[in-house]
């Protein structure tokens, strides 16, 4: 009985609980999986390589600083009328006041941005 069950189980045309019986290996798919193989150790706590620092020329320091600085004088002033326009309007046009809502959290967003070193 017990070798029924089995010889039921690899029949390709029963649907589900059937084990492939076309699967061959060969001499070269195994020494596939033998090249493929890898110290999982050494390759998964591998160092992340550090990338060299790059050293700027303190005129490229000053423009940058420079273009920062504009920058952020022009976004607070965007802000501060984009502000003072979006109360004007409320009454009068609700989602346009809104609009300028968005917009003004946009550049509050842009200033956040300029003053992060990192994002540079």
């Amino acid at each position: 009985m017990r070798s029924n069950n089995y010889a039921s189980k690899l029949q390709s045309d029963d649907i589900g609980g059937t084990f492939a019986t076309n699967l061959v290996t060969t001499p070269e798919s195994s020494a596939i999986a033998l090249d493929t193989e890898f110290d999982f150790e050494a390759d998964l706590y591998k160092p992340m390589p550090t990338l060299p620092l790059k050293k700027h020329s303190t005129q490229f320091l000053n423009t940058k600083l420079k273009a920062k600085q504009i920058g952020e004088e022009r976004l607070i002033r965007l802000s501060a009328e984009l502000s003072k326009l979006a109360d004007e309007i409320r009454y009068l046009n609700p989602l346009i006041a809104e609009v300028l809502d968005e917009a003004w959290d946009a550049t509050q967003d842009a200033i956040e941005m300029l003053s992060d070193d990192k994002a540079w």
